[in-house]
């Protein structure tokens, strides 16, 4: 991560934090969507009374609270080796995790979507299309998120498990993990705009506000 901020030109601790947090607010963003459109497609008649203000509130705190002890237990500490070892090893590990919880989510999300397209199909003359929609939305939402950090993570295992010792020593290394990083770091970016050209409401919204000026 400091790497990064040499890359940027800024190297300090609350710029490293904020790096930090940025990060995992990214992987548990694709987590908490994957969730709520879970919620939404099984439990649909219940889905306002589970994903309620409350709920998301308490998520919120307890997501905020982690990533402050988190980022205090790093303090004064984060130019360490042991530490940056221990943190990389954190992401990766928040990385799969996710990787494989999503993927669980998103391939029942699949196939109960495929089974109630059928099921709508065989049922109507004309063939529905809104399932399809939201999966195409959600597998962009997906897609985006592997296609930015899958190089990173990638490249990060086999730092950690095979070159460890010596990364800092290989200039190429060291560029190679922070210039992917950095690229990683422009998923959340990449989300506005998933949501802004892949939902009609935000398209519609977007439109709204451009004919205002």
């Amino acid at each position: 991560m400091s790497s990064v901020c040499k890359i940027i030109g800024v190297e300090s601790l609350p710029v490293i934090y904020v790096h930090s947090a940025a990060i995992l607010c990214s992987h548990f963003h694709i987590l908490a969507v994957s969730m709520d459109r879970y919620v939404a497609i099984f439990c649909p008649l219940r889905y306002e009374g589970i994903m309620t203000s409350r709920v998301s509130g308490i998520s919120i705190v307890w997501m905020a609270a982690g990533l402050f002890w988190l980022l205090v237990g790093l303090r004064g500490n984060i130019k360490l080796e042991e530490t940056n070892y221990a943190v990389s090893m954190l992401i990766i590990f928040l990385f799969y995790a996710i990787l494989v919880t999503v993927l669980i989510l998103y391939v029942r999300i699949a196939v109960i979507a495929y089974r109630q397209n059928r099921k709508i199909n065989d049922q109507a003359t004309t063939p529905g299309n809104r399932i399809s929609r939201a999966t195409r939305t959600l597998a962009s939402i997906l897609g985006c998120y592997y296609f930015f950090w899958l190089p990173y993570f990638s490249v990060s295992s086999y730092i950690i498990l095979f070159n460890y010792n010596e990364y800092h020593a290989s200039e190429v290394l060291v560029a190679t993990a922070a210039g992917l990083l950095l690229f990683a770091s422009f998923n959340s970016i990449a989300n506005v705009f998933v949501y802004a050209f892949g939902t009609k409401a935000y398209r519609e919204w977007i439109c709204a506000k451009c004919n205002c000026k």
